[in-house]
């Protein structure tokens, strides 16, 4: 093996001392040959480079993957003893035990190529007369109905979008429509104060979602005749069909 790179090294040796010292087509060729190795060598080092690079992100994400895993995993072993101590009090006050119901389904494609904004749903549980939460990532998506007999998914960015929710911690009542990149939120009573960042979550009360999902947070409050109107930035920007979670009950 080495006395084969001496071999290589001693050629091109003699192809260099053979360019510089001779004239017309022998001195172009060697060149030539110089020109050629010194590009392979160079695309050589630089895919080695690459390769490293490659080998420390895949390195940094799995590290990143695996704390985020970690602590999921913490979070899914805690949730059965909370969701018995929830289903302990609503027994001692004589309510329904809290019960989510989730399935995951799937966007096909967009209704129409120009609006990203509605989808097809591969949706087994739909049924006609009932209105759908959509979840992705844990935060509200959108809604599922019923369009020419198929279920189809309102993304938040569609103005039919629409569901209930609360504002803040004072839990200001309104009802959020889409409206492209934002959302609006409509009839905030006149005489309630919702503020700029606070949060916004849905109420539950719609039978649409449960309480408590997060929606984005507010960026303006304004006047109209008959009651208040928020603007907010939500979480969640779906352009792309994807899998979501709609929820059941």
């Amino acid at each position: 093996m080495i006395k084969k790179q001496l071999l290589i090294v001693v050629f091109i040796l003699f192809i260099f001392l053979v360019g510089v010292s001779s004239n017309g087509f022998v001195k172009n060729f060697a060149i030539g040959i110089l020109n050629s190795v010194r590009s392979e060598y160079f695309h050589f080092v630089e895919n080695v480079r690459n390769k490293i690079k490659e080998h420390f992100f895949q390195r940094e994400e799995i590290i990143a993957l695996r704390a985020k895993v970690a602590l999921l995993e913490k979070e899914a072993s805690l949730l059965p003893a909370y969701k018995n101590k929830l289903n302990h009090l609503l027994e001692e006050n004589s309510l329904s035990p809290y019960n989510v119901n989730l399935q995951l389904v799937e966007a096909l494609s967009y209704v129409r190529l120009d609006d990203y904004s509605k989808v097809w749903l591969e949706f087994p549980s739909f049924k006609k007369d009932k209105i759908y939460g959509l979840l992705y990532q844990g935060k509200s998506a959108g809604i599922a109905v019923e369009k020419y007999g198929r279920p189809m998914g309102l993304l938040q960015s569609d103005a039919d979008c629409k569901f209930s929710i609360y504002i803040g911690k004072d839990k200001i009542p309104g009802v959020i429509f889409g409206n492209k990149e934002i959302m609006i939120v409509k009839y905030i009573p006149p005489w309630l104060e919702p503020k700029k960042g606070e949060e916004v979550v849905t109420s539950g009360l719609d039978d649409i979602f449960f309480e408590g999902v997060k929606v984005g947070r507010v960026m303006e409050v304004y006047d109209e005749k008959m009651y208040k109107s928020a603007v907010v930035k939500p979480y969640v920007k779906i352009k792309i069909p994807s899998f979501l979670h709609a929820i059941l009950n």
